[in-house]
C-alpha cells in the first residue's frame, strides 16, 4: 500500500503516464513522415496540394513532442504555467480532432470502438490535467 501511496503522490509520474503516448506518437511520426502524410490524405480524402498534408503533419509532430515535454516541465518547475495549460488545451482539441477523423466510433463492434472510448477517458485526464495547472 505504502509504493501505491507514492505513485499517487508523484505528480512528475502521473502526468508522464498521462501525455507519454503524445510523445511516443510523435516521434513515431516523425520516423514515418510519409506514411502519416499518406493516412492523413486517405482519410480526409479532399483535393489539397501535397504540401498542405505536410505542413498540417509537421504541426502535429511538433505539437505531440513539444506540449507533453512542456507540461511535464511545468509540473518539475512550476515555470511557465500558461504555456503548460496552453499545451493541455491544444492536446485535447488534437485528441477530439483525431478521434473524430481516425477514431469514429463502431458501435456495434466493441473491439472496433476501444479506441474512441480511450481516447474519451484519455480526453477527461487532460481535461482534468488543465483544471489543477
Amino acid at each position: 500500500m505504502n509504493l501505491v501511496k507514492k505513485i499517487i503522490e508523484n505528480d512528475i509520474l502521473i502526468v508522464v503516464l498521462l501525455v507519454i503516448m503524445f510523445f511516443i506518437s510523435g516521434i513515431n511520426k516523425l520516423f514515418n513522415f510519409n506514411g502519416v502524410v499518406t493516412g492523413l490524405k486517405d482519410k480526409l480524402n479532399y483535393n489539397i496540394p501535397d504540401y498542405i498534408y505536410n505542413l498540417i503533419i509537421v504541426i502535429v509532430i511538433l505539437l505531440e513532442i513539444i506540449a507533453p515535454v512542456l507540461i511535464v516541465y511545468y509540473i518539475a518547475t512550476k515555470k511557465y504555467r500558461k504555456l503548460a495549460y496552453y499545451s493541455v488545451i491544444s492536446l485535447v482539441i488534437f485528441t477530439i480532432l483525431a478521434t473524430f477523423f481516425y477514431h469514429f466510433p463502431d458501435f456495434s463492434n466493441y473491439k472496433k470502438s476501444l479506441a474512441f472510448w480511450s481516447n474519451i477517458s484519455l480526453l477527461g485526464g487532460l481535461l482534468l490535467l488543465a483544471k489543477v495547472i
